[in-house]
């Protein structure tokens, strides 16, 4: 009886040591030109994206932002080629991912 109380103890500790693994959640947005570059800051991944990147994530009950770039034909559907017509001659896709986490 000890031995399997020593047991749960052990593995009482171990499981509370470890990070507790927040909801992630990924979100496709319009990477709309507003003239303030901050759409070419989440599409990029620049520091200057992460305001922008983290204040969306509040506003969609998360509290930070994990990560932020350019949406590709992956993030969208996963397998469907771009369709040429949706992204301008500089490259630029309409859409930016933002992974969010609570």
């Amino acid at each position: 009886m000890r031995t399997l109380l020593v047991h749960i103890a052990f593995l009482l500790c171990v499981g509370l040591a470890l990070p507790a693994r927040g909801e992630e959640h990924a979100f496709v947005v319009a990477n709309d030109p507003d003239g303030y570059g901050i759409d070419r800051c989440l599409a990029y991944g620049e520091r200057c994206g992460t305001a922008a990147a983290n204040a969306y994530c509040k506003t969609q009950a998360f509290s930070t932002a994990a990560t932020f770039h350019k949406a590709s034909h992956v993030d969208v559907t996963g397998s469907v080629a771009p369709d040429a017509s949706t992204c301008s001659v500089s490259g630029n896709c309409p859409m930016v991912v933002i992974v969010c986490i609570r």
